[in-house]
């Protein structure tokens, strides 16, 4: 009975197409659940990124403010806004500048001495990001800017009257806000939905 049994077997030349069938539909489900969940939990790391460097650049530039009684608004690139002063997200060489200086005056990418913009005299670092968060040039990347291209606003507050003014308002949709922050830095890459937005205020 045993022999008979292995000879029906090995008679069998593979799956019949129910089986694979079957087998393709669950792969297709598994797939189609898989991918978009993916696709949330990326856009949900460059959203966290995002926040921690403008967090990070917003303490550096407080803490430059601390030892120096100044802000870095004499770097190369740093423009008026209004009554307030910072580096616009499409300015590489500002922001080129602005992260050397508070950096002790070296690159962030190469870590090559460059000469001094500011009155960073004392060559201290401020800011440390990770080598992935920047662009060759030196500048820290928005994470959320698909291109890569661009860095993130930067507004401060140079003439010390404790507000700074056309900031996106992250409380509330659309419209622009007053702050009462000394620093601002938020991603462009937002788009229009508030939800969206990313901003170290």
């Amino acid at each position: 009975m045993n022999v008979h049994f292995l000879r029906g077997r090995s008679h069998r030349q593979g799956y019949t197409l129910i089986e694979l069938m079957v087998v393709i539909t669950i792969i297709a489900i598994l797939a189609a659940v898989s991918i978009p969940a993916f696709g949330i939990v990326q856009k949900m790391m460059a959203k966290t990124r995002a926040k921690t460097l403008c967090v990070s650049i917003a303490t550096a530039i407080n803490q430059y403010n601390a030892e120096y009684m100044v802000y870095p608004d004499a770097v190369t690139g740093v423009t008026a806004f209004g009554d307030d002063k910072g580096l616009a997200a499409d300015n590489t060489a500002g922001w080129v500048a602005m992260c050397s200086t508070l950096n002790g005056n070296k690159n962030l990418y190469t870590a090559d001495d460059v000469t001094p913009v500011t009155a960073n005299t004392r060559n201290i670092p401020y800011l440390s990001v990770n080598r992935r968060d920047l662009h060759t040039t030196g500048y820290i990347k928005d994470p959320l800017n698909s291109a890569g291209n661009t860095s993130f606003e930067l507004r401060m507050d140079c003439n010390y009257d404790n507000i700074l003014t056309d900031i996106p308002n992250l409380t509330s949709a659309g419209g622009d806000s007053k702050i009462s922050n000394p620093v601002a830095v938020w991603s462009t890459a937002n788009g229009t939905n508030q939800k969206d937005w990313v901003g170290s205020y």
